[in-house]
């Protein structure tokens, strides 16, 4: 009987976070551009579907935003580590 082999954690590189934060911003762009001021002038449905819009793309910011900040960051944590373990000549 074979044991069980473990998934592979997932990752996410710089290079990840540059195609996920593309993906989104594509995404973002094929919204219309809503007006919060117009929420009251529309039907109830139409309020709705526009309160849902508003959602989505604050949802849609909030992510890239954070894949933004992890990239920085991992690059960041990258540079570090690659600078303090090269000793350089006096």
């Amino acid at each position: 009987m074979e044991a069980k082999q473990k998934l592979p954690k997932p990752k996410l590189t710089p290079a990840i976070a540059k195609l996920g934060m593309q993906i989104l911003e594509e995404r973002m762009k094929e919204y219309p551009e809503d007006e919060a001021s117009s929420v009251q002038t529309c039907s109830r449905n139409k309020r709705h579907a526009l309160l849902v819009r508003i959602g989505e793309k604050q949802i849609l910011q909030t992510t890239i935003n954070k894949l933004k900040q992890q990239a920085e960051g991992q690059k960041r944590a990258a540079e570090i580590s690659n600078g303090s373990s090269k000793r350089q000549k006096v």
